[in-house]
């Protein structure tokens, strides 16, 4: 037994410094109540930049909406995962404002892996709740807000269909795109953090499901219908669903590398004991209780105070922490190389267009050259024909 958990249940170990209390108000409230106002930034900032075509200024848009939606959604895992409680070196440093309390705070367990979890489930709950009053519910109370306006105004007139689609809500011009970037952030929760919660993708699925019925039926009965564009591909969507993917495979390497035990218990396994006996006596550093800060009382081991880190007597980084510490940094590449050689490798087996279609193309392609060569030969022996007919008319 040789988890800080079972330590601290069995009685032997007690919290040295203050632990995550496990409230989530600004991390679930906060990528739900803030994207509106970007967007609105996001579209202020493009209309200066003035873009030369309206392609460009799509693009534009897009991207910082997508940068910004990153930051958003993604910003409290990405504290929870690798900054908070990083800053701590050791027990007994002075918290003096809440700012660094936040950085200093740390998780109940080696990592804040389970705190993801939770995060991100509460996330993905409470986002499709919210997505359908806002997307739904809302504006369905406003459709029948106006009909009942409009019946009230005019109680006998029996309205055209026509006349009836201009009660419904006004289809703006950005509402498919941002449909498309909620799916690339849902994509974003499964990719980014799946090694924490495996049940990202079920999750995802589930949602899609409900999400797919929500918007046809939304876009059918309280929309009007938009003016219809044709273009040749969607933006520029397909960028960012790869750069998501390259950031997911970065991601949950650097969780399985740093916030993992993996790395020192092989090390440990290799060099010091294959049953792993003893790796807490490695793991843990002990500190004398009278320099530690603590708002807790101590019950048991008044004199000594373990904490997991990899310290001396003097609190000073051993050599075994850098070793560690390059390993950590050899399986983040090492993982990171051996997915992008596969994706790579899979990529290339599946091609984007089949080869049953490249070669429906190949011979469309043939028969309109065929064509244009047939159209050719015909006009030059229609021209010479002219020119001879000219000739004999001259010489007659």
């Amino acid at each position: 037994m040789y988890g800080i958990n079972s330590l601290i249940k069995s009685g032997s170990l007690e919290a040295a410094y203050p632990l995550h209390s496990g409230t989530y108000k600004w991390t679930v409230s906060g990528p739900l109540s803030d994207r509106q106002i970007y967007y609105k930034i996001c579209l202020k900032i493009t209309n200066y930049e003035m873009p030369r075509t309206e392609m460009e200024f799509d693009s534009s848009y897009i991207y910082k909406c997508y940068i910004l939606d990153c930051i958003n959604h993604f910003g409290s895992l990405m504290f929870f995962g690798f900054i908070m409680g990083r800053a701590l070196d050791h027990p007994g440093v002075v918290i003096s404002n809440p700012v660094s309390e936040a950085f200093y705070r740390n998780c109940a367990g080696l990592s804040c892996t389970f705190e993801m979890a939770v995060l991100q489930l509460t996330i993905w709950f409470v986002r499709s709740c919210f997505k359908m009053f806002t997307k739904l519910i809302i504006p369905y109370l406003n459709v029948k807000k106006r009909q009942k306006q409009h019946d009230s105004k005019f109680p006998n007139q029996k309205l055209r269909q026509w006349e009836s689609d201009y009660l419904l809500n006004k289809s703006e011009r950005y509402r498919i795109a941002h449909e498309y970037l909620d799916t690339v952030a849902e994509y974003g929760y499964v990719t980014f953090f799946i090694s924490s919660f495996p049940l990202a993708p079920l999750c995802g699925f589930l949602t899609n499901i409900m999400h797919l019925r929500i918007d046809a039926y939304k876009s059918i009965t309280l929309y009007r219908r938009p003016n219809a564009k044709k273009v040749p591909k969607l933006i520029c969507f397909t960028k960012l669903l790869q750069a998501t993917t390259y950031f997911g495979i970065l991601t949950n390497a650097a969780m399985i590398a740093f916030n993992s035990d993996l790395v020192p218990k092989e090390i440990y396994r290799m060099y010091y004991n294959a049953s792993l006996e003893g790796i807490s006596h490695q793991q843990f550093s002990k500190i004398p209780t009278s320099t530690v800060y603590s708002f807790y009382k101590y019950k048991a081991n008044e004199e000594t105070c373990y904490y997991n880190q990899i310290r001396d007597d003097n609190q000073n980084k051993t050599l075994l922490y850098w070793w560690i510490l390059a390993i950590r940094f050899a399986v983040l590449l090492g993982i990171e190389h051996i997915v992008f050689l596969v994706q790579g490798f899979v990529a290339y087996m599946i091609p984007d267009v089949p080869y049953s279609v490249q070669e429906q193309i190949a011979h469309q392609k043939k028969i309109q050259s065929d064509r244009r060569e047939t159209e050719f030969s015909f006009n030059i022996n229609r021209k010479k024909s002219v020119r001879e007919t000219e000739r004999f008319v001259l010489i007659k």
